[in-house]
């Protein structure tokens, strides 16, 4: 054998000739191994850490501590100065070993409740998109992380209509096509919601001959208050008020016979 120098820096090998034909170059080689470095903060992550080969799948478990949760967005892998691209599948972080010392640095997010303010007039449910699973109910108040996706569901009591929904100072749009209502989750918001008070009408007419009826409104809305007089013909004389609505369905009527108001 004749011996050979090798620069790793450069990759250029050199020796000197001997008085004779070359029969063969061998090479040798080994496996490039590099370290990681977890910087965990609100977190424990879980994976190899030492002699990992470059090239290939490296892949850490991370579990956030109590009403933390992480995304891609509280996440880095580096190499040098250089951004690492990987995935997060659940709590699973992998990348693919560069050629080079990696740190990854996972700082898990701390979730905050997403309510309603005091709604008199109807209920609002919550529903978080990026963290439900299966056929996730709607709840009074929800979980989240910024930038986690919202459906908020929107409900009316009797009587009134929902005029405009906020999320904070910002008033949400409808979907247009599944007419839902979707916000992207910030911490230090809450829901509200507007109402009108639908306006329903009485209709309440005289009989001649019989009674004479006034109504002191014709159009009111649920829960206002409505009186009325009701003054009997000659030969009639009144027994009672009977108020009805939907099918078959009465109201309370206070009636003094007496002096015909209602």
């Amino acid at each position: 054998t004749a011996g050979a120098v090798y620069n790793e820096e450069t990759s250029k090998f050199e020796f000197t000739m001997p008085a004779a034909e070359i029969s063969s170059v061998t090479i040798k080689y080994a496996a490039v191994r590099n370290n990681v470095t977890v910087d965990a903060v609100n977190c424990e992550v879980k994976g190899n850490v030492e002699n990992v080969q470059v090239n290939t799948t490296v892949t850490f478990t991370i579990t956030p501590d109590e009403n933390y949760r992480g995304n891609k967005n509280n996440i880095t892998v580096t190499c040098g100065d250089k951004s690492v691209d990987f995935t997060l599948t659940g709590n699973e972080l992998s990348f693919t070993m560069p050629n080079g010392e990696v740190t990854v640095a996972v700082a898990p997010t701390a979730e905050y409740e997403i309510t309603a303010a005091d709604i008199m007039d109807g209920i609002v449910t919550f529903k978080n998109l990026t963290t439900a699973t299966g056929a996730t109910e709607f709840t009074s108040s929800v979980m989240a992380i910024d930038g986690d996706e919202i459906e908020i569901k929107v409900e009316s009591s009797d009587g009134y209509t929902p005029v405009a929904v906020y999320y904070g100072d910002d008033e949400v749009t409808a979907d247009h096509d599944t007419g839902k209502y979707i916000v992207t989750a910030a911490a230090g918001k809450t829901v509200s919601v507007e109402y009108d008070v639908q306006e329903y009408t009485i209709t309440a007419d005289s009989v001649d001959g019989k009674y004479d009826l006034e109504v002191s409104e014709t159009k009111l809305g649920v829960g206002e208050y409505v009186s009325g007089t009701v003054t009997a013909a000659d030969g009639y004389k009144v027994t009672g008020v009977e108020v009805t609505y939907g099918v078959e369905q009465t109201v309370a009527v206070k009636f003094n016979d007496k002096t015909g108001k209602f």
